[in-house]
């Protein structure tokens, strides 16, 4: 790495000579690593001032859509996975579905590693491999959660099992304050904090296992979730909209602005569905993940979204269409309704 006074670039270990005064010290950016924040030594006449900075990187830098995260905090490229051998303690958990390119700026935070705590300059979380976004799709709750931990959001991954199946939204019908209501199409892809969403229902009075089952298996999801990560939660509607478009490869390029108030749209014809997911996500080896068809031939998941005081948001894969709805019943439980949960990191 370089640094540069004045104009003037030094490499690292170089000794220079200075008049007296104060000087600001800018470090140079470096592949795969947060940039130090500059530094301003003050310089006396006869005495020497040692500089030293940190670069530092984690074990997500570039990360991309469709990598694994792995039980101890680390990820495997998703063409890696299937020569991977998985133990007890060394398995996937989740499939990344979205990256963020917020941190792409010299913004200043406080990052942590291995119990060490550092001041840097924003990098990129960006790669070649991922189509940055144009407006960060992290969500407040979830954001202000990673940098409470002194972690800098990368992204966002969905668990690759099922917390539960056969399971409804809630056994109660009430408009739940502080949830937006989907009234329109335009509505479920801008709801995409679903940390916010789930603090919001466990909050409630008649929150319990048997109220709300779906967010409270969603919250309380048994599996191993690595350090740095927000908890489990259930995906709002513009989460599983994204793991549509970005994992599925379903083109949502229509629900811009569309204003329809129909409770369900078939969004395209794209053949066997679930086959797809069952290829992609199942290159992890079976026995780590939960397949994506049932009894019906098709799976619902539904997620922390409501429509209305009775209606909640749910996506279906099928062996033949792609279906979302925006006010299904939230008390219906059936065969195919599967809650599977998500976290950010």
């Amino acid at each position: 790495a370089t640094w540069t006074i004045d104009g003037t670039t030094y490499s690292s270990g170089d000794d220079v000579k200075l008049s007296p005064g104060s000087y600001t010290i800018a470090f140079s950016d470096a592949s795969g690593y947060y940039t130090p924040i500059d530094i301003s030594p003050t310089l006396t006449f006869g005495n020497t001032v040692t500089v030293n900075a940190t670069y530092y990187t984690d074990n997500y830098y570039g990360i991309a859509i469709g990598d694994f995260i792995i039980t101890d905090g680390t990820y495997v490229a998703h063409d890696d996975a299937s020569s991977k051998t998985w133990t007890s303690s060394y398995y996937p958990v989740a499939i990344v579905y979205y990256v963020t390119d917020a941190y792409d700026s010299d913004d200043i935070y406080s990052v942590t590693s291995s119990g060490n705590t550092y001041t840097v300059k924003a990098k990129t979380f960006s790669t070649s491999t991922v189509t940055a976004s144009t407006t960060d799709r992290m969500g407040s709750t979830i954001t202000s959660n990673l940098l409470g931990q002194g972690v800098l959001p990368h992204g966002k991954a969905w668990a690759l099992k099922n917390a539960a199946e056969n399971i409804k939204f809630s056994t109660e019908t009430v408009d739940i304050s502080g949830l937006t209501n989907l009234s329109d199409w335009s509505v479920p892809y801008t709801d995409y904090d679903g940390l916010y969403n789930s603090n919001v229902i466990a909050a409630l009075s008649t929150y319990s296992s048997s109220v709300y089952p779906l967010c409270y298996q969603a919250l309380n999801y048994s599996e191993t979730r690595p350090s740095g990560t927000t908890p489990w939660y259930l995906p709002a509607s513009g989460e599983l909209m994204d793991i549509d478009k970005n994992l599925a490869g379903v083109d949502l390029s229509g629900f811009d602005g569309n204003t329809t108030t129909s409770t369900s749209i078939t969004v395209y014809t794209y053949g066997d569905l679930c086959t797809k997911m069952n290829t992609y996500v199942g290159v992890v080896g079976s026995g780590y993940y939960s397949t994506f068809s049932s009894g019906g031939n098709h799976t619902w998941y539904p997620g922390s979204s409501e429509g209305s005081s009775t209606g909640r948001y749910l996506m279906e894969f099928a062996t033949s269409y792609f279906l979302m709805r925006i006010n299904y019943l939230k008390t219906d439980s059936n065969s195919y309704s599967r809650c599977r949960s998500g976290f950010a990191f």
